[in-house]
């Protein structure tokens, strides 16, 4: 994975823990600048590409538990834990200069700077699903769940937009009937941008019907 001048490359030996090697392409060279050793159980995803830093999140599984850390490439490696109620880290989103990344996971929405630190968190209302943010020009941060659009800033959110679905918006933790592996026909919103116009896009999606193969 290539961001900025950075360049992450996952590495494995038979017998042998695999690594993440991280090398800068600075100055029109290639010089490794950080090994990071990883266990069998343990994958990178999440990448947050596009901008000028690299930042990852790594997923390391132990004794049936789940730790997460947030890596981030700029000037010096940062490595930074993820609480640990937070579970199904799905997504991360960078700004365009790389010095804060939102993370989301299936019911929370954070923000982190480049070093590492948590400067907020904030959870739909209702026990929606978060499905998707994004950075505004204006710097705040635009975020869907539901069939609902939010502006949130300094963790506060308020609604920007209601869109009407096809479909009800998904249920909290309620989709699936677990005796009959029945599922319910669900709509919600994906993709919310704000523009420079003021106007807002987003994708609509009506999920009908779940296979499992």
């Amino acid at each position: 994975v290539l961001a900025g001048n950075r360049i992450i490359v996952e590495t494995r030996k038979i017998g042998a823990r695999k690594q993440f090697r991280t090398f800068s392409t600075k100055w029109g060279t290639l010089s490794q600048i950080d090994t990071t050793p990883a266990s069998k159980q343990h994958y990178i995803g999440n990448w947050a590409t596009g901008s000028k830093t690299l930042a990852y999140v790594a997923h390391h599984y132990k004794n049936n538990s789940v730790r997460r850390t947030l890596f981030i490439h700029a000037e010096k490696l940062v490595k930074a834990r993820l609480p640990d109620d937070w579970r199904g880290v799905s997504i991360m989103w960078p700004s365009k200069d790389g010095d804060r990344y939102l993370i989301g996971s299936d019911y929370q929405l954070g923000l982190w700077n480049q070093q590492g630190k948590r400067l907020w968190s904030w959870s739909p209302p209702d026990g929606q699903k978060l499905a998707s943010a994004n950075f505004t020009p204006d710097g705040s941060i635009i975020a869907s769940a539901g069939l609902r659009i939010y502006r949130i800033k300094d963790g506060k959110g308020e609604v920007l937009l209601r869109v009407k679905g096809r479909h009800p918006e998904r249920p909290h933790r309620k989709l699936m009937n677990v005796d009959n592996h029945s599922f319910k026909a669900y709509s919600f919103v994906d993709h919310p941008i704000l523009m420079d116009s003021g106007k807002i896009g987003y994708s609509l999606v009506h999920v009908a019907n779940i296979r499992y193969h």
